[in-house]
């Protein structure tokens, strides 16, 4: 599954605000996300948790222009990969705008 979202800002402004989204959801959804792993390097990050039993794992890259995440979901998951894509794009963009 990979999503790309264009933006204006700069690399900078785009990483504090994903940064500041993530800390909202492991708030927001802490009781259902465990084993939340968040490793950065420069602009990008290697992220995965656990929820309702299954591993998901994934990359964020933050470029000049756009947003790219790159998410390996597990198949019990697949049925759903359509809704998870669209609320994950809408989210990016509503937060890069």
């Amino acid at each position: 599954m990979e999503i790309k979202v264009n933006h204006v800002l700069t690399t900078e402004e785009a990483k504090k605000r994903i940064l500041k989204l993530a800390d909202e959801l492991k708030k927001d959804y802490g009781s259902q996300i465990s084993n939340y792993s968040e490793e950065w390097n420069g602009n990008s990050a290697e992220i995965s948790f656990k929820a309702i039993g299954m591993r998901i794992k994934g990359n964020l890259g933050i470029f000049k222009e756009n947003v790219v995440m790159d998410g390996k979901l597990p198949l019990a998951a697949l049925p759903f990969r359509g809704q998870i894509e669209r609320i994950i794009r809408e989210k990016l963009v509503e937060l890069l705008s």
